[in-house]
């Protein structure tokens, strides 16, 4: 794995701001699973180039989940 060097919040920014512009991206989330910061990638669609080698940014793991739309609750 890659040395970290920024927090998870700002590598979670950055790539939402990287996959911001398609259509199929819908958010990226934070999470830490068995005590590893993780990024989740929530996307509407599994079947593109830009995510299928996507399981590492910025030195966090990345976990692709297919998702609906989020819609606020309130």
């Amino acid at each position: 794995m890659a040395c970290k060097q920024t927090t998870l919040r700002t590598a979670a920014k950055a790539l939402h701001n990287e996959l911001s512009a398609y259509k199929w991206f819908v958010s990226v989330g934070m999470g830490t699973p068995n005590d590893e910061e993780t990024l989740y990638v929530y996307v509407t669609s599994l079947k593109h180039n830009e995510i299928e080698d996507l399981h590492e940014y910025q030195g966090f793991p990345v976990v692709i989940e297919k998702t609906g739309r989020f819609k606020p609750a309130i």
